[in-house]
């Protein structure tokens, strides 16, 4: 009996970014997902799909993000940038009174292949909307661990 052994190099995940492309109102009183990304130099492998970052394969990762503002927080809490993978918080940072950029600590986190990574901008105050900046400044990445 002949058997025949086939191998290839197993797929690591890729390092994926993105750039938020032109600014974005977040109204009052929702969760509005950041639309409009741009792949971040430095980040060619990256699989942007329904503005997320498509995982092309399992691994280990750390992400950082971060959103800035066109102008400070006018409210008095209330307003939060959003880590979410397929849909669910991995984290997130509240934006204090007069604040323009919320950097959500960098989260070593385990992916699958097809997991989509996105960002959410929350505003829970009834009175007072943000505007999210586009440019390098407001983007999402992640590099294997």
């Amino acid at each position: 009996m002949t058997f025949i052994v086939a191998g290839g190099v197993p797929i690591s995940v890729a390092s994926m970014g993105l750039n938020k492309n032109g600014n974005q109102a977040a109204d009052k009183n929702q969760t509005t997902p950041l639309v409009n990304w741009v792949v971040r130099s430095g980040y060619p492998n990256t699989v942007l799909d329904a503005n997320t970052l498509l995982v092309n394969a399992p691994g280990n990762v750390v992400i950082r993000t971060q959103v800035t503002l066109a102008s400070g927080w006018g409210g008095a809490g209330g307003l939060w940038a959003q880590l979410v993978r397929n849909g669910a918080e991995v984290a997130s940072v509240e934006f204090a009174q007069a604040q323009t950029v919320g950097t959500i600590p960098a989260q070593a986190i385990t992916v699958a292949a097809g997991d989509r990574i996105a960002v959410n901008i929350v505003n829970g105050n009834i009175l007072t909307g943000a505007t999210v900046q586009g440019g390098t400044g407001t983007y999402v990445y992640f590099d294997p661990a």
